[in-house]
């Protein structure tokens, strides 16, 4: 985790561009920059656990984690800001506002991908029984633990352990299918359709799957995305944080339709998953492609 926040906080020291000359400020002076975003009588009250910072000549306020302030990377930010002699009241980054939402949502991704499902968790219990619900909305749970669960495409009775490969963000991925698609949605889980294949795949451990090749296709376990398809997503997602989570339910339905068109067996899932990634990363590539929305595949969601 540590060396994301590095790497998200030198990419951004790279696109901040300060007048001034660097010199050795006591942290108190930085600190107190930070507080004067607070004191103004025109500020919005900043939460518990963040500090404000104002991006680009229009001066943007967006909210920061305080655990960055224990990052050398982000102290050096700091100073870079603290001796711009245009900024003595507040702490801006003069960067674009676009540079930065790329970077600041990126690293959120980052940080999505690394909180593993955990069933003790009551917030974690809450989303499963979410999905659930949205699934099945006449059919009553009788428990987390439950033969139901085969039902939806889960391995057994205990859907927890299924989420060992990729964590809670892929059941967040299946909640966000559910209410942005619930046609497309029903459509994949219930098998709504004329053509059925002969060999179905479990729907809820595919789901899975393709939440972990998403996290593989766009380097999240890297510091820095390289290749062009995922920086061209991470602008993407600049502009639409909600993109990743559309580019799930995109391979999801992408999969399905390239599943059919093979006539596959369960035991080509994987032959079929990498068919899929290649297709979205030739997407991806694409110049023309300025929204996740713009994506060819995208139209399968609504077929």
């Amino acid at each position: 985790m540590l060396g994301k926040k590095t790497g998200f906080i030198k990419n951004l020291a790279k696109k901040i561009k300060v007048k001034g000359v660097w010199s050795n400020h006591e942290p108190w002076k930085y600190k107190r920059l930070i507080r004067a975003n607070d004191e103004d009588e025109f500020t919005p009250l900043t939460p518990i656990g963040f500090f404000a910072i104002y991006v680009g000549d229009e001066r943007q306020r967006f909210l920061i984690p305080t655990h960055y302030l224990s990052h050398p990377l982000f102290k050096m930010l700091l100073e870079k800001a603290y001796n711009d002699e245009n900024q003595k009241s507040r702490l801006v980054m003069p960067c674009s506002v676009p540079a930065f939402l790329e970077e600041a949502r990126y690293q959120k991704l980052h940080e999505r991908a690394d909180v593993p499902f955990d069933e003790t968790r009551v917030d974690h219990q809450q989303a499963l029984t979410e999905l659930w619900n949205l699934a099945y909305p006449n059919v009553t749970l009788t428990g987390l633990i439950s033969e139901q669960w085969k039902e939806m495409g889960w391995q057994g009775v205990n859907p927890s352990t299924d989420f060992r490969s990729c964590g809670f963000i892929s059941l967040e991925n299946l909640l966000f299918f559910a209410k942005t698609f619930p046609n497309a949605f029903r459509r994949l889980l219930l098998k709504q359709r004329e053509k059925i294949a002969t060999w179905e795949y479990p729907f809820a451990v595919a789901g899975v799957n393709v939440s972990f090749m998403l996290t593989q296709m766009l380097e999240l376990y890297q510091v820095k995305p390289r290749c062009r398809n995922c920086l061209n997503f991470v602008k993407i997602l600049g502009e639409d944080e909600e993109a990743f989570d559309v580019l799930y339910c995109i391979a999801f339905v992408l999969m399905d339709a390239q599943w059919l068109a093979t006539h596959a067996s369960y035991m080509e899932f994987n032959d079929v998953l990498k068919s899929t990634r290649t297709q979205l990363e030739k997407e991806l590539a694409l110049d023309d492609i300025q929204r996740i929305r713009d994506l060819p595949a995208y139209n399968l969601l609504h077929s």
